[in-house]
This record gives C-alpha cells, structure tokens and sequence, in this order.
C-alpha cells in the first residue's frame, strides 16, 4: 500500500454558511463526547484501583507479519526478548495512572490514549484532523522515544482495547514493529512473572519522520456514497449497551444502514482481553458474512473503539481493512445521514 505524506494545507478562504452550520454541529459533537469522556476518566481516578487478577495466559494467536514483529505477544515472549540487545524494546503501559502507580511490567513507561488523539479532530478520539493542519500520532511517538527501529509492546486495562488502537495507531504512520501483549498484566502475573511499582524513566524523543498512510481510514462522505456498494462489508464492533448509548440524548440510536454486527467483546476469552484463536476469529466473521476478499470498515461509537476488532481481522487474514474513525457519534449526530434500526 503506498504512503502518501500529508502536509499543512493553505488557508481556505471563508466557508459558505451551510459548511460553518456543520462546522458548528461538529463542534458541539466534540463538545459533548469530551464531556462524556472527561466524566467516565474522573470517575475512574476517584476510585482507588484494585490490584489486577491474574489469568492462566493462552497461546497468542498465530500472528506473523510479512514485516515487523508479531501483531500479538504472550507474557513468555516479552519475557524472552526484554533480554534480546539487537533491537530496542519499549513496553508501553496505557492503563489507568494509578493502576501503573499500583504495579506493571518492570520496565513499562505509562502513556496516555488521549494523547494519541489530534486536538483537531471534529470528533472525539480520532487520529487525523482532514484539515487544515492535520497532526496525527507521530508526535505522541517521537515524545515516547519511537522510531523506526523500536519494538513496542503495549497492553492496557480496558480488555485491549487501547493497546490494539495503539498497534493500529503505529501501522497508520508506516510502523509494523507494535504488538499487543495477549491478557495484559494479568496474563503476565498469571505467568509468574514479577510485577514493579517503580515509575521507568522516560526514553529520550525521537526524530521519527514516517508517513501517514491515509488509506487506513475512510471519511463520512466516501462512506456515505458507498452504502450499497457490494464489495464493501461495514462492521458495528459496538456492544448491545453501546448501541444503545446516546451520549446524554445527543444523538440517534441505530445503526449505519448495511451494517453488520460484530461487537468488540465477542472476540475475547476473558476480563484481560486474551484473544480467541484465528480459526475462532475466522469462523464467527465467516459466519457473519464477512469475505476475506471484500473491503471491510470498522466503525465504533468513536474510531478509538475499533482497535480489537481491527486486530483480530488482521489475525484473521482479513487485509484490506479501513477504518470510519469519526464514528457511530457524528454519523448519528447529523440529520442528513441515514440510520437503520
């Protein structure tokens, strides 16, 4: 897939009333899915955490790369290679702060989701702004000391969740060295394997100079125009209570006409985020109609919520994959998009 950069644009000159009308409906779409966000993120860290239980770790599914390193890693894995000199490796904790605080990997620097997020973005979560200065993630890995040489392994206490949105995250600037460690820290302690509460001290920033890959994603209006396009499969990865979230009566409840439900927690053993196998993978989107030749887009309540299900259609041998990162929140939040029950 070719990369193309992506460079500040010129000043637009002003916009016709219909496009600052949307502007603004966008503004308000960001408004309040921070709130919500901002709300769910204090009443986390109000709340001491416990320590995390240790699960009895699977096997990682089969997860080679034609590049890189596996997309997916067991806690023996990790354990092996944090010896291994030839190539740095950097394990990125993405939990709670006071989770980190608590206990995590030895080794593991703690990093924020939301700062993989560009500021820019009409809707909550996203990657890249459309215009006029689109930023993305890069800075975020510079600032964690990444680069084209670092190994990375990420895990989280969210069931994955944020760990393959990171994985994700690495692939859409051109980097294939990101992993997911399979059951996070419990799988780890469940391995017996030693847990710190001593913070790392943070890698040196890099100069990290990769290329945004703007395939990975899709816009509103290309998806819109594609709806009856049969070489197109749309997949809901929201579960039954997010379909059912409104943000506060904001928006429509439904679905994006065409759609077919795959929700994130189906594809998940336990609490840790462990990983079914690939031929479990394969055989529930086999069963729900998805074709390995197809395109397949991915949509959340918000384009953060679509790592999982983007990982576990790359194990799955899925690979054309996109991803609708400004979400089921302003698909919903505009009158003049279509909504199926």
């Amino acid at each position: 897939m070719a990369a193309a950069s992506t460079t500040a644009d010129p000043i637009q000159p002003a916009h016709p009333s219909w496009m600052r009308r949307l502007q603004t409906t966008l503004t308000m779409i960001v408004v309040v899915s921070l709130t919500a966000a901002a709300i769910g993120s204090i009443a986390q860290r109000i709340t001491s955490p416990d320590r995390v239980a240790s699960v009895a770790p699977q096997p990682a599914p089969d997860a080679a790369r034609t590049i890189g390193m596996p997309l997916v890693v067991t806690p023996a894995w990790l354990s092996e290679q944090r010896s291994v000199p030839e190539s740095p490796l950097l394990v990125v904790d993405l939990s709670d702060v006071q989770a980190y605080d608590l206990e995590h990997v030895p080794g593991a620097i703690h990093a924020w989701p939301e700062d993989g997020m560009d500021q820019n973005a009409a809707s909550y979560g996203q990657a890249l702004s459309p215009n006029p200065y689109p930023t993305g993630p890069r800075d975020w890995f510079r600032a964690l000391g990444i680069d084209t040489t670092t190994r990375v392994v990420a895990y989280d206490d969210r069931h994955g969740r944020d760990a393959a949105r990171f994985v994700w995250l690495m692939a859409f600037v051109g980097l294939e060295n990101g992993a997911v460690l399979n059951g996070g820290l419990a799988a780890w302690k469940g391995a017996g394997l030693p847990t710190s509460d001593a913070p790392a001290a943070m890698p040196v920033p890099t100069e990290l100079a990769t290329d945004i890959i703007p395939q990975m994603v899709i816009g509103t209006a290309e998806l819109a125009s594609r709806l009856e396009d049969p070489a197109l499969s749309l997949v809901d990865s929201r579960t039954p209570a997010e379909r059912n979230d409104t943000l506060n009566d904001t928006i429509r409840t439904g679905t994006i006409p065409s759609s077919i439900s795959v929700p994130w927690d189906q594809l998940i053993l336990d609490e840790s985020g462990q990983l079914r196998s690939n031929a479990e993978l394969r055989a529930q989107f086999t069963r729900v109609g998805l074709a390995p030749d197809h395109e397949v887009v991915i949509y959340g309540r918000f384009g953060i919520d679509t790592g999982l299900v983007w990982l576990a259609l790359r194990l799955a041998g899925y690979g054309s994959i996109r991803v609708y990162d400004e979400g089921w929140a302003l698909w919903a939040a505009r009158a003049d998009l279509p909504v199926a029950p």
